[in-house]
C-alpha cells in the first residue's frame, strides 16, 4: 500500500510515527513545505529567548530514511482520478491512501507587510524575521493566546510591549469575563502597555520603525508588530480537488473527507466536536495529535471510530499557570468559581442545562486531567456546582 501523507507537523507526524509502529508492509512518501520538523507550540519561548533554535525540533529528518522523506516542497494539486498528487516542480507522486495534515494559516489584515515591520508567528522563518528586527520596543496586536504568550516572551527579555485587542479583556474568544480579567491583571503586572478595545486601522514605516496608528488615532512607534488575529484553515488543494470543504475540510467519524481514500486531520479539518454536538475545527496541538493516530489505525483497517474533541489551552506566565477547556461562554452557559484568593486560585466550572461543557484551573493544575475526561465524556450533569467544585469528582468518572 502506499500512502501520501502531506504535512508534518502534529498531525502529519504523529499519523507518520503511529504508521511506522504498527506496520511495516506500506511505502510511505511524507510531504512537508519546511525543512525542518519542529514545534509551532514554542515559536514564543524562541522569540522569548528562552529556548534555542535546535531546542524546538521535535524530529530529526534522519530518523526517517525508511520512507521517502520530501522537504522544502508544495504540493500544488491532487489529481483524484489518477490517484496522484503533484509537487510544485511537477513531479507526480501515486497513492492509495492520501493524508491532507497542511494545518492553517494565519489570518494577516491588509496591515499585515513584511516591508513595514509587520509579521505573523506561524513558522520558524517568521520568527526569524522578528528576531532580526526586534531591539527595544514591539506591539503585538491580538488579545489570543498566540499574543499573550508572545508578550510574554518580549517581558522576559525586557522589550517594551504594547498590545491592541479589539475585545474589552483578553481571551475574549475562548474564555468568560472573570478568566480575562485574571489575565489582563497578570498583563499589567508585567508592565504590558495594555490597550483593550482598540484597533489597528494602519501600519506603515517611518525611519526604519513601525509606524502603528490606533483607531482613537494613538501612534506607537515601535520595531516590529506581531499579528495575532487567529488562522484559517489550507482548504485550498482539498476544495480544487472536489473534496467537500465548509471552514475545514469535511470529515467523518474514520477521518475520511468526501472521498475515502482520502483523509484529513489537524487544523484543517472539520470533524466532531463533543460539546458542539457538530462539526468543528479546534486548532490545537494535542487535537492534531490524535486525530494524527486515530488516522494512521483507520488507514491500517483498525476501523475505530475517533471519539471528537473539545478546545483546551494553558498559559503559564512565571506565578501563573491557567488552563482551560470546552466552553467557559455563550448561550445558556453559566460559570460557577471557586476561589482561593489566598493563594491566588480558582477552579471554575461551565454548564449548560446541568451538563458540564467547560472548565479553568488558576494556578491549581492538579485534578485538571480529571475534568477534561469528564467533559470529554459529554454526558457529565452535575446537580450542585458547589459541592462539585470542593472535592476532586471521581465518583462522576467511570473509565
Amino acid at each position: 500500500m502506499n500512502i501520501v501523507i502531506v504535512g508534518l507537523s502534529a498531525g502529519g507526524l504523529s499519523c507518520l510515527k503511529t504508521l511506522l509502529k504498527y506496520s511495516k508492509d506500506i511505502n510511505i512518501t511524507a510531504i512537508t513545505n519546511e525543512d525542518r520538523i519542529y514545534s509551532r507550540c514554542l515559536l514564543t519561548y524562541l522569540l522569548g529567548r528562552e529556548l534555542g533554535e535546535k531546542d524546538i525540533n521535535i524530529a530529526d529528518i534522519n530518523d526517517f530514511r525508511q520512507i521517502n522523506l520530501i522537504t522544502g516542497k508544495n504540493v500544488t494539486e491532487i489529481k483524484r482520478e489518477k490517484k496522484t498528487i503533484v509537487l510544485e516542480d511537477g513531479k507526480e507522486i501515486s497513492y492509495d491512501k492520501l493524508i491532507l495534515a497542511v494545518g492553517a494559516d494565519p489570518l494577516r489584515p491588509t496591515y499585515t507587510k513584511e516591508e513595514n515591520n509587520v509579521f505573523t508567528l506561524r513558522y520558524l522563518r517568521e520568527a526569524v524575521k522578528i528576531e532580526k528586527r526586534l531591539k527595544n520596543s514591539v506591539v503585538v496586536v491580538g488579545g489570543g493566546y498566540v499574543g499573550i504568550k508572545s508578550a510574554y516572551g518580549f517581558y522576559k527579555r525586557k522589550v517594551y510591549t504594547t498590545m491592541v485587542v479589539t475585545s474589552p479583556y483578553p481571551l475574549s474568544v475562548t474564555a468568560d469575563e472573570e478568566t480575562g480579567r485574571v489575565v489582563e491583571k497578570e498583563l499589567i503586572k508585567m508592565k504590558i502597555d495594555l490597550k483593550l478595545k482598540s484597533d489597528v486601522i494602519d501600519i506603515s514605516k517611518k525611519e526604519g520603525l513601525a509606524k502603528v496608528t490606533l483607531r482613537d488615532e494613538t501612534e506607537i512607534h515601535c520595531d516590529a508588530v506581531i499579528v495575532g488575529k487567529g488562522v484559517k484553515p489550507n482548504i485550498k488543494l482539498a476544495k480544487n480537488a472536489g473534496l467537500d470543504c465548509e471552514n475545514g475540510i469535511l470529515v467523518n467519524e474514520y477521518l475520511q473527507t468526501s472521498d475515502k481514500d482520502i483523509f484529513a486531520i489537524g487544523d484543517c479539518a472539520e470533524s466532531f466536536d463533543i460539546i458542539r454536538k457538530e462539526r468543528y475545527i479546534n486548532a490545537i496541538w494535542p487535537v492534531a495529535e490524535e486525530q494524527g493516530y486515530f488516522c494512521a489505525l483507520n488507514i491500517l483497517g483498525r476501523d475505530v471510530s475517533y471519539p471528537g474533541s473539545i478546545s483546551m489551552n494553558s498559559l503559564k506566565m512565571e506565578n501563573f499557570h491557567l488552563i482551560t477547556a470546552g466552553l467557559l461562554k455563550g448561550d445558556g452557559i453559566k460559570t460557577h468559581t471557586l476561589w482561593h484568593k489566598n493563594k491566588n486560585q480558582f477552579r471554575k466550572i461551565a454548564l449548560k442545562d446541568d451538563l458540564l461543557v467547560g472548565v479553568a484551573f488558576l494556578n491549581n493544575p492538579e485534578d485538571a486531567g480529571v475534568y477534561v475526561n469528564l467533559i470529554k465524556k459529554g454526558d457529565t450533569r452535575i446537580s450542585n456546582p458547589e459541592e462539585f467544585l470542593t472535592t476532586t469528582p471521581v465518583s462522576y468518572y467511570k473509565i
